[in-house]
């Protein structure tokens, strides 16, 4: 978090909007991984009204995504639905695939969270039909692991964990690591 601080202070000084919603945005994201959700949650916002100020569209995908992660974990549910569409809606916008993905996928978990459990394996489901990304089908199949049960449960794990071996042998990303251990 110190290096944060201090691009946050030259930031400050430069007047640099953008990279000063960054940086807090990137906070948020730290404090997200450590479960501090309400920090997290003023750091989102802070890089949201920065962003808004300057109308970065782009950086407010994900500040917007990052905040509706938390309130998904704080069990504000109908918030976080409000803050997902907005970033659905500026993602297709601004044609970009990365938050479009993540964002839907969140969609999913809120309505699943809600008990609309039909619903969200549904779209999980129509999402992985459209998709050919590796990354993406594992992602996809762990969230349809974490949602079904029985024998469809079962075989969601075995390709979910079958694919994010694949992956972390091209690439040592820590997420696939985590997903790794929570699979086995």
């Amino acid at each position: 978090m110190e290096c944060y601080e201090i691009k946050k202070t030259i930031c400050k000084e430069l007047g640099d909007k953008r990279g000063y919603g960054i940086v807090i945005g990137n906070m948020g994201n730290v404090y997200w991984k450590k479960c501090d959700y309400h920090k997290a949650i003023e750091c989102f916002e802070k890089a949201i009204a920065r962003h808004q100020e300057i109308n970065f569209k782009y950086g407010l995908t994900y500040w917007f995504e990052g905040k509706a992660r938390c309130l998904l974990e704080l069990k504000q549910f109908f918030e976080a639905k409000k803050l997902v569409a907005n970033c659905i809606k500026l993602s297709t916008e601004l044609s970009k695939p990365d938050t479009l993905f993540s964002s839907n996928v969140l969609l999913a978990k809120i309505d699943f969270a809600l008990g609309h459990h039909e619903k969200a394996v549904t779209m999980l489901t129509e999402m992985l039909a459209n998709t050919e990304d590796k990354s993406e089908i594992a992602d996809l199949n762990y969230e349809l692991w974490e949602m079904e049960t029985g024998e469809r449960k079962r075989e969601r794990g075995e390709k979910a964990l079958k694919l994010y071996r694949e992956l972390y042998e091209k690439t040592l990303k820590f997420e696939y690591k985590k997903r790794i251990e929570e699979l086995t």
